[in-house]
């Protein structure tokens, strides 16, 4: 029912759906470029971080927010990527995903806690407190500490454990290594323990400009369209220190 009232390009479209004795399905739009999971843990010479920074999750979560809608288990498998035509050429696109969390907020009420995966859970939904959209920002920096130290977020721990560190040790992921000054600042700000002191969406400040300018394009596709991948030609945009 959510994914039905939303239309925009940064959020999975939704075509129709089957729901009846023997069969519950829906059918969404194909995104045939995977995860941005399968970004940061199999491509990570690709730089997704500037396809996260670069507008695609903060435009879908601006939207998603507007229409009163938290998702709630926003992590990189529930970001899909997807190489669009412009008339500059190909351009990669993230789409918010899986909105089986997805819940129109509730002011007056105390939504459902302890819900979502742990590892980009906010501590107020963890200890099953009131929340608001606040909790999709600091699963965004969450994302944003994946994407530069190239692995799962305290990998060393279960999930019990990091909801009893995250909910009531204020436990974070430390500082990832190269990370750049502005992009550490705008992770800490983001998981800020509370809620009120984290930025909205459309607050999220633009990456800094490479010397390459901040369009994302995608170069000419090969002579066999078989063997294109969108992804795997994504220009690299940042220093090699990024």
């Amino acid at each position: 029912q959510v994914l039905a009232m939303l239309d925009h390009p940064h959020v999975l479209r939704l075509y129709g759906a089957v729901d009846d004795d023997e069969n519950v399905c829906i059918v969404t739009e194909l995104v045939p470029g995977g995860s941005l999971f399968d970004l940061i843990h199999t491509k990570p010479l690709l730089r997704p971080a500037v396809i996260v920074i670069g507008g695609g999750v903060c435009k879908g979560m601006t939207y998603l927010h507007s229409m009163g809608v938290i998702h709630r288990d926003l992590k990189p498998g529930n970001l899909l990527m997807a190489a669009v035509q412009s008339p500059a050429g190909p351009q990669l696109v993230v789409k918010v995903a899986d909105f089986g969390l997805a819940r129109v907020q509730d002011s007056t009420r105390t939504m459902t806690g302890g819900i979502g995966t742990s590892q980009y859970t906010a501590p107020e939904v963890l200890r099953s407190e009131r929340y608001d959209s606040k909790v999709d920002v600091y699963s965004f920096g969450i994302i944003l500490w994946e994407i530069h130290a190239k692995r799962l977020p305290y990998s060393d721990m279960n999930q019990m454990q990091i909801a009893v560190a995250v909910a009531t040790q204020n436990h974070r992921p430390p500082p990832p290594p190269n990370c750049p000054a502005p992009f550490w600042q705008l992770m800490q700000s983001c998981w800020n323990s509370r809620p009120a002191e984290r930025p909205s969406f459309p607050e999220v400040p633009p990456p800094p400009r490479s010397s390459h300018g901040t369009r994302f394009l995608l170069p000419p596709p090969p002579s066999s369209p078989a063997t294109f991948h969108p992804l795997l030609c994504f220009l690299d945009l940042f220093p090699a220190s990024f």
